[in-house]
């Protein structure tokens, strides 16, 4: 979650707009280079999901919208920051709708991504629902944590104002942290366990593994650490320059997950002939028994398909 303490006596003489703003700049532009990566996982996404199901192609068209949503709101308010407020203290001194309204869609997208990690983990471990239902509910706490604080920035506060919305931003940040960590330390073992049966170097395997560590490990990482400096650095806005890129850190490793075993499938026709955007290949009896034994792995994986123990 964003704090208020982030920009903090932001107008002070002891601390200047680069010290401030700098690090936010720089955050909104890592932000922007991975949405542009969202985008093109995106598009790749939808011109090969025929085979999943219209709630996951649902999802992904939603998380699309509020993450261009979230990026033109981002730019405004780095522009109303940077550009219209240049020079007058008083208004950089206050909050504004867009950065309220950047709060509440990075708490939605976040909530759309891990809900779909949760249901692929009841699917995948086949067993109680406590943990995915923790999942969503740590989820749906902080995205309403964020829908307060949002609306409360939006009214045009003082950086250095309330000190009971900064204590909504640490319940955010706390329940973020503990679903990550979740989602990482149950992913991780599900998937160890799908090793039995599969193929010891899938690169499928290989390729959802390290997308479903990072999107609990990275991101789980970066929260803490994005706490720590708001805690610790509350003049600059170097945690809010980590804060702003969670969103589509955890976008880019969900739609990297589900491209894998397209991705996978590509790269294992080593005799494929490119045309235009088509890869034509010959298969042997092998290679087909192959490609079915790949296909079952990838669907397993993606937790489309409930495996009979784990």
């Amino acid at each position: 979650m964003l704090h208020l303490k982030t920009l903090q006596k932001a107008t002070a003489s002891d601390g200047g707009l680069g010290e401030t703003f700098g690090p936010m700049l720089i955050g909104y532009i890592v932000m922007l280079f991975l949405y542009s990566l969202a985008l093109a996982q995106t598009v790749v996404y939808l011109r090969r999901s025929a085979g999943d199901s219209t709630r996951i192609k649902s999802a992904v068209v939603a998380l699309w919208i509020v993450d261009n949503a979230h990026a033109a709101i981002a730019i405004i308010g780095m522009y109303t920051y940077l550009v219209k407020f240049h020079g007058n203290e008083h208004e950089v001194g206050l909050t504004s709708w867009t950065i309220g309204a950047q709060i509440y869609m990075t708490g939605l997208s976040d909530m759309i991504v891990r809900s779909i990690y949760a249901h692929r983990i009841w699917r995948l471990g086949n067993t109680s629902r406590m943990l995915p239902a923790l999942i969503v509910c740590l989820s749906a706490l902080t995205l309403t944590v964020g829908l307060i604080y949002g609306v409360a920035l939006a009214g045009g506060l003082s950086w250095a104002d309330s000190r009971v919305i900064n204590w909504c931003g640490y319940v955010g940040d706390a329940c973020e942290i503990i679903a990550d960590a979740i989602i990482a330390f149950i992913m991780t073992r599900l998937l160890l366990r799908l090793r039995s049966g599969l193929p010891e170097k899938s690169p499928v395997l290989q390729t959802i593994l390290s997308y479903s560590i990072n999107t609990g490990l990275l991101t789980c990482f970066l929260v803490t650490a994005s706490l720590i400096l708001f805690i610790t650095a509350p003049h600059s806005s170097a945690g809010l320059a980590i804060y702003i890129v969670l969103s589509k850190l955890y976008i880019n490793a969900l739609l990297g997950t589900l491209n894998a075993r397209q991705r996978s499938e590509i790269a294992r026709t080593e005799d494929a002939v490119p045309v235009l955007t088509t890869h034509v290949a010959l298969a042997t009896t092998e290679d087909v028994a192959s490609e079915n034994t790949q296909d079952i792995t990838g669907e397993h994986l993606r937790g489309w398909e409930v495996p009979t123990s784990i």
